[in-house]
């Protein structure tokens, strides 16, 4: 059986399922023996973090050494007492190399007993466990390159330059922005990438039967939906914007509130809900109006490929957006707007509650996550993995 192991940033049972976690499901599902590492706890964590139900969550599957979500997939979550972080005084390139040793119990003795530590394939996600392909046997590396970290705000040059070395060492690198593609072409000329867009978990979200949200029975407007992160790329006042000027549409906001907004005041057809589970996302997707992505035009997010566009489109709904350079070389039946006039616009247009939902579905459909599977398959069957 192959073994491939993958290592990110996430808690894989976090609200939101990108793309390394998906990709770790589509290997589980397909017979590869599969190994999923989050970024390790630590004192600082359990001491400092605000989501208690989280930590305690990561503590119990560490207490466990890892659990076995399905039957070729096992995660884990790693406890170190001198980890690295990005934004303190714990930020050296030292650190970021060698802060496994510190893990308790040895993270190179957990995985010799779970038989990884000769795989054939290494996948990471995140720069901050570079270590691994220090430590591994593998037959072939593979980086994706999910964000822009160029472009983060508070970003350490100690991560940048881990993040380099780690495309240095690469055998393929998987970005999913045409516009990083082309920015990282040309900064490492001699390197492999290919362009790899997110998808949609079509399995998630195709059901027979869905359950309308308690939420939605107190509305009886139109539904605007969010999901997502709320963080440095979302924007607040245009969001506030349209909510004033489209008082005839209810907007409801999915996701966790990193940064405090929805403390703020919010206008009275704004209805945020928090954080909810992934499984139960396609009940809201299914019976809202259309979706929306209210972020900022910024460097970063120029580059983001929107998963959540891909998921409301598979259930045949409009998506409404902020325009911007990725978007827009993806071709999509998105529908873009440059400012918050251009947003309320759209909007307000009765024709875009009656786009086809066909063309939508069958957008989705070609940009599954089990396509992407299979894309990534050839490649590694074409090197003999």
């Amino acid at each position: 059986m192959r073994k491939i192991l993958f290592a990110d940033c996430h808690h894989f049972y976090q609200y939101i399922m990108a793309g390394d976690r998906q990709y770790t499901l589509q290997f589980a599902n397909h017979g590869w023996d599969t190994a999923y590492i989050s970024n390790p706890l630590s004192p600082f964590n359990i001491i400092f973090g605000k989501n208690k139900k989280l930590i305690f969550n990561r503590l119990l599957n560490h207490i466990k050494n890892g659990v076995n979500i399905k039957k070729y997939l096992w995660y884990y979550e790693p406890f170190t007492f001198v980890p690295f972080h990005n934004y303190s005084f714990l930020n050296s390139d030292w650190l970021i190399d060698n802060y496994y040793r510190f893990t308790v119990p040895s993270i190179k003795a957990i995985i010799k007993k779970r038989a990884f530590s000769n795989i054939d394939v290494l996948w990471l996600g995140t720069p901050y466990q570079k270590f691994w392909k220090d430590i591994l046997d593998y037959k072939f590396f593979i980086y994706r390159l999910g964000d822009n970290m160029r472009a983060l705000s508070n970003i350490s040059n100690v991560l940048l330059n881990a993040q380099d070395n780690v495309i240095k060492s690469a055998d393929l690198i998987l970005v999913t922005s045409k516009v990083l593609l082309n920015e990282y072409k040309n900064i490492f000329s001699n390197k492999e990438f290919i362009y790899f867009p997110n998808g949609v978990d079509l399995s998630n979200f195709i059901r027979e039967e869905y359950k309308k949200p308690i939420e939605f029975y107190k509305v009886h407007n139109r539904i605007a939906l969010y999901i997502g992160a709320i963080d440095e790329w979302f924007d607040f006042d245009l969001l506030m914007n349209v909510a004033k000027k489209c008082r005839e549409i209810s907007f409801m906001i999915i996701g966790p509130d990193n940064l405090g907004f929805m403390r703020k005041p919010l206008e009275k057809n704004v209805y945020y809900l928090g954080p909810r589970k992934y499984i139960e996302i396609p009940n809201y997707i299914y019976y809202c109006d259309c979706g929306i992505i209210p972020f900022k035009n910024s460097k970063l997010v120029q580059t983001i490929c929107p998963i959540k566009m891909y998921e409301f489109f598979s259930l045949g709904k409009p998506v409404v957006s902020r325009e911007w350079n990725e978007l827009k070389l993806l071709d999509s039946p998105c529908l873009l707007a440059k400012n918050s006039k251009e947003f309320v616009d759209i909007l307000k247009d009765k024709n875009t509650f009656s786009i086809s939902s066909r063309k939508l579905v069958a957008y989705s459909q070609e940009n599954s996550w089990y396509k992407r599977y299979i894309q990534i398959l050839k490649i590694l069957e074409k090197r003999a993995i």
